[in-house]
């Protein structure tokens, strides 16, 4: 095997992982697929417009939104695309996506919020929180985020509900795809941050998994 074919099977190897491909949502999910669309913190309205369409499609009943601002900010900072239509005084991530979600035809009964998330781990434990209080308990559930931060928010569902079977419905931002990640310098920069985060931030359930085998 040459150089470039080498270079090929990494590249696949980092693509299937971080961009959850085994995982993937097929686009024709059928109603009632899910019990629950799960939507980590986030600043663009992709995600949380992705969640709309598949709750419109019947995909599941509810939404769960998570998320207060990054830890590294501070606070909310702002709307990061399509500030044109989604231009409300938001003060958390929540309230921004819930203001996505409605405009986007979903019914505000239908949404479930958590507010307090600064990171994505916590996207997962706090969203199992308030599920528990709700009395939610999904078997099957769907998580729409960015394409390229699909398998940090899986491990950090799959970790706070570790009965539930997920699958992720990624959307691309900054132009940053499985299939052209790593043709710029800014989708590698990005990609492999990702890769690194993954394996700093579950570390500790990953050897805590391997001691039981």
């Amino acid at each position: 095997m040459n150089d470039r074919e080498n270079a090929f099977r990494e590249i696949k190897a980092i693509t299937d992982y971080i961009f959850c491909r085994d995982r993937f949502l097929k686009s024709a999910a059928d109603r009632g697929f899910a019990d629950a669309i799960f939507v980590p913190g986030d600043m663009h309205p992709y995600a949380s417009e992705n969640a709309a369409a598949l709750w419109k499609r019947g995909v599941a009943p509810v939404i769960v939104i998570s998320g207060s601002y990054g830890m590294q900010n501070g606070k909310f900072t702002g709307v990061k695309a399509k500030k044109y239509e989604y231009d409300g005084d938001y003060k958390s991530e929540v309230e921004f996506m819930l203001d996505v979600l409605v405009k986007n035809g979903v019914d505000e009964s239908a949404v479930i919020s958590e507010s307090n998330a600064k990171f994505t781990k916590e996207n997962g434990t706090l969203s199992r929180k308030v599920c528990d209080e709700r009395g939610i308990f999904p078997k099957t559930a769907v998580i729409c985020c960015k394409s390229f931060h699909a398998r940090r928010c899986l491990l950090s569902y799959a970790s706070a509900f570790p009965e539930t079977a997920f699958y992720v419905s990624g959307v691309p931002v900054y132009s940053i795809t499985a299939e052209n990640w790593y043709t710029t310098e800014y989708g590698v920069r990005r990609v492999m941050g990702e890769l690194k985060r993954c394996g700093e931030q579950f570390e500790n359930e990953i050897f805590a998994f391997g001691k039981k085998l």
